[in-house]
Parts: C-alpha cells; structure tokens; sequence
C-alpha cells in the first residue's frame, strides 16, 4: 500500500476504463447495495487494477477520505480519460465583444437583465425511489430522489417553516393543539426571496436581489449624467443567507453570500448546495470599452462586502454556442460553512436545470433550439464534461432525465407547424437515440420519465397520452396512445402501473378547444399499448385554476397515507350559461385545498375542502373569494395524522382522518 501511495500521480489510466466503470455501475445497481458517483467507481478501478485487486469489493469509506489534493488528482484523469476537450477562456473585453457578435444576438443597447436567453422513479432507481412515507412528514415534492428543491414551506416533523412575503416566519406545529409562531425574522430590503432549504442544523434563504452601481463612460454621447457618468439599470444577483436553526427560537444568521445574475434554480445533496443563475451582458459598456459591471461577480461575506470580481481569464466559452448572457455555478458546503463560495462561470443561457446525483445540466434556450451544459458534481466542485444542442425548445424541469449513465429530453419545434421530439443523448452528451416530428401541431403540455419508459402529453383538440419505450436507447418507440378530451399539464408517478395527470377539461367548438375545469385523472399503463383511463374528476368549471397545474411543488401525494391534496381556486356557472357558452367563465365559488383520497380500485375520493377565507362573512356569491392573495392556500403538508395548509395569512392544522380542525394560529404579516 505504501508503493502505491507513492505512485498514486503516475496511476495510468487504462483504455477500457469507461467500460470498467459502466460495468461496475450496472452491478452496483443490481445489487441495490452501494451507491457510487462515477468517478468514485472509477478511482477504485483505478486503484484495485494498480494494485491487481479483485475489483468486486469497492471500499467507499476508504475512496471518500482521500485527501483533496489525491481526490483533484483522480479527477482529473478521470475527466481526461472523457476526452473533454478544454473549454477557451473569454479573455478580454475586445474577445468578449467579438464573440456576442459573432452569434448575430440583438444585445445592443440597455438590456434588461431579466430576458436572459426522473423524479420520484429516479434516473438510476426504478420504481424504489417513489417519496419514502416511512417517515412521519411530508417533504417537498421532488423530481429525483436524494436531491432537494427547495420551496416556500418546508417542515422537520415538528416545525413549520415559512417564506411570507420580506418575512421568514418558524412555526412550532406539532403537536397540533400547541401550534404557535415561535420566530418572525424580517428579512433585508432589496432581497426577495424565492425559496428555503431546511436541515437538522441549517435553513437557507435563496432569492434575488438587486444592485446598483454608476460607472463612468468613454463616449460623452452616451446617456450621461451631469456628473458625466452612465447610470445603468440595477442587475440582479442571486443572495443566499444560512441560518443556524439549532435553536428554533433564536434562528441566528451566519453568513450572507451573493453572486451575480438573475437566480434560475438550486438544489441540495446532502450537505451541498448547489445553484444557477444567469446574467445578461450590457453591450453598451462592452462597445465603449469600458469596464462592466455586468461581469461575473461573488461575495463571500455580504456583511463585508467582500466582492470578488472574476477575471475575464477565469470565464469560459463554448466555441459552437454563443450568449448575452453568462452562466453562474455556485456550490457551497453547508457542513464547512466558512469555506469559499465555489463560483465558476460560462458564456451561455441558462433558463432551467436538471439535477441527478452524480451531474448537473443547464438548459439554454435560443432560435428554436436548446442547448444542454454537463457538469459533474463529483466531489461538490462543478466540472464542465460537454453539451450538446437539438431541436425545439423544453417545457420545463420535467422535460429531461438522466438514467443509467443517458440522459434524455423532450422538446417543441415551433415551426408553422409545431413538431415535438424526443431525445436520447450518451454520457459523453452524444446523440444516440431519438424520435422527430411527434404529434404534428400540437404541444407538449407535460412530460414524465419513469425508468425505461416516457409518458408525453401533447394538446390541441384533444389529450394524447403517449407510452414511450426507453429500454432501447438507440432506437426509442412508440408503443401506445390514448385520446382524451382536455390535457395533463403535469404527471405524478403512482405506482409501475398507474400515473396521475393534472390538466384542464377540454369541449371543442368551432374547431377551436376551449379549457374547463380542473381534471384530475389516473390512466392506468399496466398495458403500455393501451394506456386507459382509469378514474377522473373534474372539479369546478371554466375559470378553476390551481397552482399545482404550474408548479408540482404544490402537489400533496403520499401512496401510503393514500392522500392527494392540493390548492385550488373553484369557478362556477349556472348549468344555463355552461350549456350555451363555451367561452363563459365562472365566478370563484372556492379558494382553499382539495383533500382526496386515491387508490386504484375506487379511484378520487373527496374527503374534505379547507378553506383560509372567512367563509362566515362571504357567501357563495361573494367577489372577495378567491381573490385575497394572503388567504389563498399555497402548500398543504402533513405531520403523522395531521394535515396542515399554510397560507400567508395563516396555518390550519387538520386531523387528516375526520378533517376536523384542531387549530390556526394567525401569522405576522409583511409590513409592505
């Protein structure tokens, strides 16, 4: 061992070794024993090939305590062996300058810095990795297992929570009868937070920001002050504050951290935070040559103002994929809370994010195309490993995947006639396996990876639900289609057999489809080449909206409790109007939560409707309901058997059996 210690830097990297590696995951995941990045296997090759070892026992202990300086080794003949080709550093202000031209974008002038061009069965787990209701509480609803999104409410088990408004409010929620605000912190001016991180030690704020900073110009043409200085618009910046929740009572702020770039997305594996954000690049100062403040930039200590303003050296470009803008990758180690802001960053768009495991994937979208950035997230430093482009635009988060080591996406072409693809691409970002021209002039309206399979909805008169077939990557099919009236816009996995769509109802007229109300339906896909539809509800009429139906972190969904809760705004018309007016919308009847009860074999149950608003003071008929942004139900948690909406206004604990309330505590409202 001491020979191979000493040898440890002239470890050769052997021909075969991404064979070696795939093999050793495709066992790993076999067994269900170990659970591996890529390039941890790859190290233990490495290892157990110089040392002649049998390489069917890999020690991850052993591989996880290297010291840094081995682990940045390894990497990086690990990332050499990939054949990543280096990425070119901006350089300059003049190459800067060239390069936004040369890609023919219409940046000239005053941008504006906000125009910036899986899941529960998990890439690498299977039907195993549906939410573990093992646990007494609710958490956020997130597409892969073991990587946390963060949202507006979050629970321990035993504390509630929450982002209202400049507020971060910490509730103590359990037991139900001795509910009650324990902290109310004000949060900074000019900080507008998006969303919260909790752990057993730390909660994370995570939001933008806005900064505002003169700078003197060149050209004396150029919109200048009588100080002869350009005052530009402010550029955002994303701001991330920690907080030590060891104490609920005394939350207590340890560290403000800022980059810059308007926020895109974050997420957390176990101790790491990691996020994106984009910034758009002010081509009037580049023109004048003047140095911009809408370079990449960080602060590692808010409170004193310590910016680092990252040298154009430092900035890479993608040769075939030009920007306005910059792509900024953070990460931060919350178990080290004193270490540097990790920032890296990149010409390119960025406007969502995908993250497994082992990698992060930044989408960008440009001329009807997107391109999709690689990153390993081995050892909590994002590297760069390759992109690639295709066709067509994404919907959202939700339209890409990783699994056994490809990831795969699916897009709209908005051409005269919108076209939708699906696209399998190889670890190396590689075009290996796809299907064109799907659906012609229709949209995709949602999309689920489960494992080998795909589940596409695309609308325009009616709701086809394509069954993909992924378990051949280099040649995907079709294998089933069903046609519905109405459209999913979002699926939740239910089990290998069964998944849940959210959508509108749908009537046609005058071949046109006009949305009703809110469906809520379970298509069961035991046949892949006639999925069905198993139950459907629709609640309310044209009119009836819910958050869920544009973000799945409103979702309530636990197979085990067999509960489904989420918020919804009810419209209604009288039977005349909707049996003679497609176009009517109703008037809100209801603001609160639907609380179900599913299960294949009796399908959506109601058990209960809960509702913030004064229901003794409005009538049915009332205006205000509906339309009192504080008393509208934002999430719905669970704590064992009770059941709690949070409103910003308040907090209701329900018992989740007879849906009887057992108490609200008002909560501090934004002084704005």
């Amino acid at each position: 061992m001491d020979d191979f210690k000493k040898n440890y830097e002239n470890i050769p990297i052997p021909e075969n070794l991404d064979s070696i590696i795939d093999q050793a995951i495709e066992k790993a995941e076999r067994k269900k024993v170990l659970r591996f990045t890529k390039p941890l296997i790859a190290a233990a090759c490495i290892a157990a090939i110089t040392l002649g070892l049998n390489s069917s026992v890999i020690n991850h202990s052993n591989l996880s305590n290297n010291s840094s300086a081995k682990n940045s080794a390894v990497e990086e003949k690990i990332l050499a062996a990939a054949d990543i080709t280096p990425l070119p550093s901006v350089d300059s202000i003049e190459n800067l300058y060239n390069l936004i031209v040369s890609s023919n974008s219409q940046y000239l002038g005053y941008g504006n810095d906000n125009l910036s061009a899986g899941d529960r069965f998990n890439s690498n787990k299977e039907l195993s990795s549906v939410k573990n209701d093992s646990k007494s509480y609710s958490s956020t609803n997130n597409q892969v297992q073991g990587v946390a999104e963060g949202d507006i409410v979050q629970t321990d088990g035993q504390y509630i929570y929450s982002i209202n408004s400049n507020k971060l409010i910490i509730t103590k929620a359990y037991p139900a009868e001795n509910m009650e605000v324990i902290q109310n912190l004000d949060l900074p001016n000019n900080f507008y937070p998006s969303e919260l991180f909790v752990d057993d030690k730390h909660l994370v704020l995570v939001g933008n920001s806005r900064v505002q900073q003169n700078f003197p110009m060149e050209d004396a043409t150029k919109r200048q002050s009588t100080a002869k200085k350009s005052i530009l618009p402010d550029v955002s910046s994303t701001k991330v504050i920690v907080y030590d929740i060891t104490d609920k009572k005394t939350a207590k702020e340890l560290r403000t951290l800022e980059a810059s770039g308007r926020y895109i997305s974050a997420r957390k594996i176990d101790s790491r935070l990691y996020l994106v954000s984009s910034q758009y690049i002010y081509g009037e100062l580049l023109r004048n040559n003047t140095t911009p403040y809408s370079f990449p930039f960080y602060n590692n200590n808010c409170k004193s103002n310590n910016i680092i303003n990252e040298d154009l050296k430092d900035i890479k470009y993608f040769p075939d994929s030009m920007s306005d803008s910059f792509i900024n990758i953070c990460s931060l180690d919350l178990n080290n809370i004193e270490s540097s802001f990790n920032v890296s960053s990149y010409l390119g768009s960025a406007n969502n994010i995908y993250v497994s495991e082992n990698n992060l994937y930044v989408s960008g979208i440009g001329r009807d195309k997107t391109s999709i950035y690689k990153f390993s997230l081995y050892n909590g430093n994002p590297k760069y490993l390759g992109k690639a482009e295709v066709n067509g635009t994404i919907l959202n988060q939700f339209s890409m995947d990783e699994y056994n080591g490809n990831f795969r996406i699916t897009t709209t072409k908005k051409d005269t006639v919108p076209k939708n693809n699906i696209y399998i691409l190889d670890k190396n970002m590689n075009t290996i396996g796809k299907i064109e021209d799907l659906a012609q002039g229709e949209l995709i309206y949602s999309t689920r990876f489960m494992g080998d399979r795909a589940y596409m909805v695309t609308f325009k008169l009616t709701d086809p639900l394509f069954v993909i077939d992924l378990k051949t990557p280099s040649s995907p099919k079709i294998l089933g289609e069903l046609k519905i009236p109405g459209f999913s816009n979002y699926l939740e996995p239910y089990d290998e057999s069964h998944i849940i769509g959210f959508g509108k109802d749908a009537v046609e007229a005058n071949g046109t489809a006009y949305h009703q109300g809110m469906k809520v339906a379970l298509f069961d896909v035991s046949d892949v080449n006639n999925p069905t539809v198993q139950f459907s509800t629709t609640i309310g009429d044209r009119g009836t909206d819910s958050e869920l139906l544009r973000n799945h972190k409103a979702l309530l969904f636990s197979k085990e409790k067999n509960l489904l809760a989420f918020p919804v705004n009810v419209a209604k018309l009288t039977d005349k109007v909707k049996n003679s007016n497609v176009h009517a919308y109703g008037s809100i009847v209801f603001s609160g939560a639907y609380v179900y009860s599913i299960d294949p074999e009796k399908g959506f149950i109601l058990k209960g409707q809960i509702t913030h608003d004064d229901v003794s003071k409005n009538k049915p008929s009332d205006k205000n309901i509906g339309h009192n942004f504080s008393t509208q139900v934002n999430r719905i948690l669970y704590i064992n058997n009770t059941l709690y909406t949070v409103s910003n206004s308040s907090i209701k604990a329900n018992d989740l059996l007879s849906m009887k309330e057992l108490k609200s505590v008002k909560l501090p409202q934004s002084k704005n």
